[in-house]
């Protein structure tokens, strides 16, 4: 197994559940963002997180280390974030704020303005990312997040979502594009 946390993992497999509550303690934070970030509601996130631990735990006995633990969980989050969007017909985020992205975006924009008093403007761009974001497709918004959010490599990427790199590299270039196109107006 490639994973810093072998021990913790062979400790789940014959059973201990405190090891795997240590699992959960360090992967919460990472798991729920991640659900967060696809679905874009908290309620969802939670759950969703919650479910991905119980899949886990349930399946721990059949981890065989190919991957690392938390590319293994990202895959599982993955999963259960798609499946909940498809079975409520919903689009790939909800009207609720995303204040993660909202934070990152913000700062991002802020940083690149010379005048303070363009806060309004700011404010709109920031509004029309998240728009923007939303229209994305399912699979297209997973590669986004994963590689501006989580800071994934195309290798790991293709690792968790089980599908070539060349997939990974089209889809975030898809992403990109229909980012840019649908910002046109607001970037230079």
């Amino acid at each position: 197994m490639k994973d810093n946390n072998l021990l913790l993992i062979k400790e789940c497999q014959i059973g201990d559940i405190s090891a795997f509550e240590k699992l959960v303690n360090l992967y919460k934070k990472q798991i729920y963002l991640l659900a967060y970030q696809i679905t874009g509601n908290h309620e969802d996130a939670d759950d969703i997180s919650q479910e991905t631990f119980i899949h886990a735990y349930k399946a721990i006995s059949k981890f065989k280390g190919e991957s690392t633990f938390s590319t293994w969980l990202h895959r599982i989050t993955i999963n259960l974030s798609i499946n909940h969007l498809k079975s409520e017909s919903r689009q790939v985020c909800k009207t609720s704020e995303l204040e993660i992205l909202d934070t990152k975006l913000y700062s991002i924009v802020s940083s690149c303005m010379d005048d303070p008093s363009e806060t309004v403007e700011t404010n709109e761009l920031i509004q029309q990312i998240k728009e923007a974001m939303k229209s994305l497709p399912v699979e297209e918004k997973v590669v986004f997040i994963l590689r501006v959010n989580q800071d994934l490599s195309y290798k790991e990427m293709a690792k968790t979502l089980n599908c070539p790199i060349g997939t990974i590299m089209s889809r975030l270039n898809r992403a990109r594009k229909r980012l840019r196109n649908k910002l046109k107006d607001y970037v230079i």
